[in-house]
């Protein structure tokens, strides 16, 4: 089963519109405040905060951390980002599915 602080993540990227490789590509090179194309523990904090995702304690952003740090290097790359956060086709049919019937019933 799918760990529900990368659930939760993924969510709120996926409501800022942050769902295919190019756009979480670009979120992540807005977050790679040095230009090192990986992202350290401080500026994986300071990207979520300048992206307003919230709810997560500092804990969880640690723990959030670790999981996309695959390697175990204290960093995440671009690549261990992309895999982490890309949502399928799947969720974003379904989350899709759920906006238009939110318009749909805003509009009726």
């Amino acid at each position: 089963t799918e760990n529900t602080l990368g659930v939760k993540f993924r969510q709120q990227l996926l409501d800022r519109h942050v769902s295919g490789i190019k756009s979480i590509s670009m979120a992540f090179r807005q977050m790679d405040e040095n230009g090192s194309k990986t992202l350290t523990l401080n500026e994986f904090v300071e990207g979520l905060q300048n992206h307003n995702i919230t709810g997560f304690s500092r804990s969880d952003i640690a723990e959030l951390f670790k999981q996309f740090d695959r390697g175990g290097t204290g960093t995440i790359s671009c690549n261990d980002f992309i895999q982490n956060v890309r949502v399928s086709e799947t969720q974003l049919s379904l989350s899709s599915n759920f906006i238009f019937k939110t318009i749909i019933l805003y509009i009726f």
